[in-house]
């Protein structure tokens, strides 16, 4: 389960749907992101349960170093 004051921002590759990138709501939006090959997909918490996919962990230390976690829905 993501903590509840976890929250994030999910963008989808519009060429590639099953890769997503998962941008902690405290960071920065990555440079990447704001080309129109990607798209805002919605917001990801507690209350929104977790896709296939996206691993808790992964996500925390990705997003304190990178400011971003990447992950491809199975």
């Amino acid at each position: 389960m993501i903590h509840s004051s976890e929250k994030y921002n999910v963008f989808r590759l519009k060429r590639r749907p099953d890769l997503l990138c998962a941008v902690p709501e405290v960071c920065v939006l990555p440079r990447f992101l704001r080309d129109k090959r990607w798209e805002y997909r919605g917001s990801l918490n507690a209350e929104s349960g977790i896709p296939r996919g996206f691993e808790k962990k992964a996500a925390e230390m990705s997003g304190r170093m990178n400011g971003f976690y990447l992950y491809q829905q199975y």
